[in-house]
C-alpha cells in the first residue's frame, strides 16, 4: 500500500531507525511517512506560510527531524 502520489520522484530519505522513515517528493505539499519500514507510506501536510520546495531531510531521531530547502530550515520535534 502506499499512499504517496504513483510517480512522485523522490528527493531525499531519512529513517530514524528501521521502521520509522520519511521522504520527500516532487508532489505537493507533504512529507511522506512510514512507520513499517517502507511497507506503506502515508502523507503528512507541511503546514508553513512560505511555499518551500524542500530538498533534504536529517534527524537525531524519530522525535527531532528536519527538511532544508528553498533557504529555510523546517523541523518536528514531538513533544
Amino acid at each position: 500500500r502506499q499512499w504517496m502520489v504513483n510517480g512522485s520522484g523522490v528527493r531525499d530519505v531519512f529513517f530514524a531507525s528501521p521502521e520509522e522513515g520519511w521522504a520527500l517528493t516532487d508532489q505537493g505539499a507533504y512529507i511522506n511517512r512510514t512507520v513499517d519500514g517502507g511497507r506503506s507510506w502515508f502523507s503528512e501536510p507541511r503546514i508553513f506560510e512560505q511555499d518551500v520546495s524542500l530538498a533534504k531531510l536529517a534527524g537525531a531521531d524519530a522525535d527531532h527531524v528536519w527538511a532544508v530547502g528553498g533557504g529555510a530550515i523546517f523541523f518536528r520535534v514531538k513533544d
